[in-house]
């Protein structure tokens, strides 16, 4: 928002590369100077024109999570590994009625990230969630954009995948 501000008040014509990245530059500082931070931005912003999730400011350290395989209340199992910040799953349910991917990254005690439905299900989706980490072991949805994404919790499954069950309530 302070970047679109910014270019909107000094609406320049570009004649050279050095011009842009000096203005661009300018344009970063003043969003420092707004925000107390580097992008200038405090959403998620998609690239596809969806509204952003809103993030929260936090100072706190970002809460942890266990990688392994999580059930839905969707009727879904979600395989979720975790590299540092960042959070990748798997997800399907038993009648391949979808499947999908997922990238996110923890910030605080939240979740941001991307999901894609994957042709190994019937269904062609897309958008953006944010999760609330509860606990090592269990998400909730806070926020969502794009199409509509069922699952609403999920949990650390004890048992192997191949007998997990779907989360109820």
């Amino acid at each position: 928002m302070y970047l679109f501000a910014y270019i909107q008040k000094n609406t320049y014509s570009y004649r050279t590369d050095n011009q842009f990245k000096n203005d661009l530059n300018a344009a970063l500082d003043y969003c420092k100077r707004q925000t107390g931070n580097s992008a200038g931005v405090n959403a998620h912003q998609d690239t596809r024109g969806r509204p952003p999730i809103r993030r929260r400011a936090s100072a706190a350290a970002n809460k942890d999570i266990s990688s392994g395989t999580y059930t839905c209340d969707d009727g879904g199992v979600y395989y979720i590994r975790k590299i540092r910040n960042e959070v990748w799953w798997f997800g399907s349910n038993a009648a391949k009625t979808y499947s999908n991917v997922m990238r996110g990254r923890i910030e605080g005690d939240r979740i941001y990230a991307d999901w894609v439905d994957v042709p190994w299900g019937r269904t062609a989706n897309s958008g953006s969630l944010a999760l609330l980490i509860n606990d090592r072991n269990t998400l909730s949805v806070v926020g969502r954009t794009g199409n509509i994404f069922p699952g609403t919790i999920w949990k650390l499954n004890t048992v192997t995948s191949d007998t997990a069950q779907p989360v109820r309530g």
